[in-house]
């Protein structure tokens, strides 16, 4: 029968037959130093999340455990204090929209279409500018 302290520190389940491997060495060994740390991070997270729920102290334990893991692994991959947490990146500054440049309108044209007794959306459609455009032109064309 375990201790409870080897439930938290080296559970026996966790080790490899006839070796004193366990899974978390090889996860670390796989992961690298930042993909480890965050995936300590996670299952930190998880045991703190469920301890009311399911295990209580010792949930709490293992979150703990979790935590020195990713606190070692942070020491050791950047040299200790030096080794800080990685800043988000800056958000690009916002760009002011530009606006458009109207494209130039052949006034003409559109007198022109419009006398002749065609539709606004026929109109539009052969200008290939929206129906509210030509509704607008045609006011334009009015106060002149």
């Amino acid at each position: 029968m375990e201790k409870e302290g080897d439930i938290i520190n080296s559970p026996s389940h966790y080790k490899l037959p006839g070796m004193e491997v366990e899974c978390i060495d090889i996860i670390r060994s796989v992961l690298g130093p930042d993909k480890f740390q965050g995936f300590c991070r996670g299952n930190a997270i998880k045991y703190l999340v469920r301890a009311e729920r399911k295990n209580g102290t010792e949930d709490l334990e293992k979150a703990q455990k979790y935590l020195s893991w990713e606190i070692e692994a942070r020491k050791t991959s950047g040299g200790g204090v030096a080794h800080q947490e990685k800043a988000a990146p800056k958000p690009e500054p916002k760009k002011k929209p530009q606006k458009k440049q109207e494209k130039a309108f052949d006034m003409g044209k559109l007198r022109a279409l419009h006398e002749g007794g065609w539709s606004v959306a026929q109109i539009a459609d052969e200008m290939g500018v929206s129906q509210q455009t030509i509704y607008n032109k045609l006011k334009e064309l009015r106060k002149k």
